[in-house]
């Protein structure tokens, strides 16, 4: 006889086969049409990883490692580790698209997980709710294709949802096995988004409140979830000591957002700096754009009918409020000016995409709307109706209409220097240089990956011959191509080498890009 507290397996099933199937389906649309490789910031993610495997053979372990750098979190560069080494899917982008993809699916099945466990109170319609949620997940344009692309949301989508799931499974059975499996999903959370960080506080609320039994045993609780959470966060402020000398490189150092944002000149998208009710609506409004007003609406009016059925009871929904905990971090941000949104397609697009890792909270909300109405006859598929025809709305244009895609296209495919950038690699695949290429891979990267070059024949910050040159003033001898930007640290250096003066010559440029070769 099936047990009311465990969802069909076969359900579960049909959860991950049509979530699979459709993820597949979608990313090889977007192939074809070449927008799964299209956010800089994905292109990035991709060479992190394959610097990791592409140093020159004979190179300490050590030189691997720290191509990690700093300040992005190394989770969703180490899915890529298995896939990045083969050229094709690093150049093409299906080597961050394809755990992209698997995060992705994880992440529609935990949110069924987690709306059959929250809503026990629900009775017969408790399946046919948690089905609703993994529907609003599954089918939302933004998710999709966002898990066709190599960037971080998806990943961390996935780990937040296991996040929530497991420690709603501890609150249920008590058990420490549970509880540690709970704060490793949190650990992977901080390691993939920094999001994620306000998960350990958070987490350690809810143990305080759900935990059972004497005081003495609450605090043994609150000390395991505080311990096992916190070490990915202990272990990237080791790192980040380690690889640039300073435990708070990745706030403080040139790469971290707040540099990246004060040297971009981007004050005119800090609306909500300072100002708090404006930074919730702000980051409500990422969430509409990404998953579309009405879900946004039918999850505002699910979240007031869940609080106003549960009363006291509310309390045994705590752990699934760890999905809500990255969005406060979002608010937050934006109120301290560490992070700008623009969600507006006809003035900008910035940062839409940061919505994304919230869609799960909005479906786990419209599933509580069900879960309330469940006697009233056809309620269930009018909320279906609505939330399909809100993702057909979303994507009626097709997919490089949606705002995430949109985001990518405009801030870096359709960007001028992003355009020089395809100019400069061109010209390198046309023009192979004989020997080694020196080149900031901060800044000229992409051109890696867009021309038929490797990091193996690469001279790039982090690699020993970098730090060689940095410290000697001398060139490799077997670099025999130089590219950089104008103004950047290559050239100010190379401005003061008078053997660099007599033995190379400008051979391109395009914008602010220069080619030097060997003469």
């Amino acid at each position: 006889m099936f047990d009311a507290s465990t969802p069909r397996a076969r359900h579960g099933c049909h959860v991950v086969s049509a979530a699979s199937v459709l993820g597949i389906l979608v990313a090889v649309f977007l192939a074809s049409q070449d927008l799964i490789n299209v956010y800089g910031d994905g292109i990035a993610h991709l060479n992190i990883a394959r610097k990791v495997v592409d140093e020159a053979p004979g190179t300490p372990l050590w030189s691997h490692y720290v191509q990690f750098g700093s300040p992005w979190l190394p989770v969703p560069h180490l899915l890529m580790l298995p896939f990045v080494w083969i050229d094709p899917l690093w150049r093409s982008g299906w080597a961050g698209t394809i755990p992209s993809l698997a995060c992705y699916v994880a992440a529609v099945w935990l949110t069924y997980r987690i709306a059959f466990d929250l809503f026990s109170d629900a009775g017969a319609i408790r399946e046919r709710s948690a089905l609703l949620a993994a529907v609003t997940v599954g089918l939302n344009p933004s998710v999709l294709y966002i898990a066709s692309t190599p960037m971080t949301e998806a990943p961390f989508l996935a780990v937040l949802a296991a996040s929530a799931w497991t420690l709603l499974r501890w609150s249920r059975d008590g058990k420490l096995t549970s509880l540690t499996l709970a704060g490793l999903c949190a650990a992977a959370a901080t390691l993939t988004r920094y999001e994620g960080w306000a998960l350990v506080p958070a987490g350690a609320a809810i143990v305080a409140v759900c935990g059972r039994g004497s005081r003495a045993n609450r605090l043994r609780e609150i000390g395991l979830w505080s311990l096992v959470a916190s070490s990915g966060i202990a272990f990237w402020l080791w790192h980040n000591y380690a690889v640039a000398g300073d435990p708070l490189a990745f706030v403080r150092g040139p790469y971290s957002a707040r540099a990246v944002f004060e040297r971009a000149s981007l004050g005119w998208a800090a609306v909500s700096a300072g100002r708090p009710l404006k930074s919730a609506g702000w980051a409500l409004l990422a969430v509409a754009v990404v998953s579309g007003p009405a879900v946004v609406c039918l999850a505002v009016a699910g979240a007031v009918c869940r609080v106003a059925n549960r009363g006291r009871a509310l309390i045994a929904d705590a752990p699934a409020a760890l999905l809500a905990v990255p969005f406060a971090f979002l608010a937050f941000s934006l109120y301290r000016g560490e992070v700008q949104i623009a969600p507006f397609a006809a003035v900008a697009l910035l940062n839409v995409r940061y919505g994304v890792p919230h869609v799960a909270l909005a479906a786990i909300l419209v599933a509580a709307l069900a879960a309330r109405f469940c006697r009233v006859r056809f309620f269930l598929p009018v909320l279906l109706a609505i939330v399909v025809a809100s993702d057909v709305w979303l994507v009626s244009e097709g997919f490089s209409q949606v705002a995430v895609c949109q985001e990518a296209i405009r801030n870096s495919r359709n960007a001028p220097e992003w355009q020089h950038r395809a100019a400069v690699a061109k010209w390198l695949a046309a023009n192979q240089p004989a020997g080694r290429t020196l080149l900031h891979s901060g800044d000229l990267g992409p051109v890696v990956s867009m021309s038929r070059l490797t990091f193996a024949r690469v001279v790039h910050d982090g690699s020993p011959a970098w730090g060689e040159w940095v410290a000697t003033g001398h060139l490799p001898a077997d670099v025999t191509t130089v590219v950089a930007r104008r103004d950047d640290e290559v050239m100010r250096r190379l401005a003061t080498d008078p053997a660099f003066a007599a033995g190379f010559a400008q051979a391109f440029e395009s914008g602010p890009f220069v080619v030097f070769t060997r003469n």
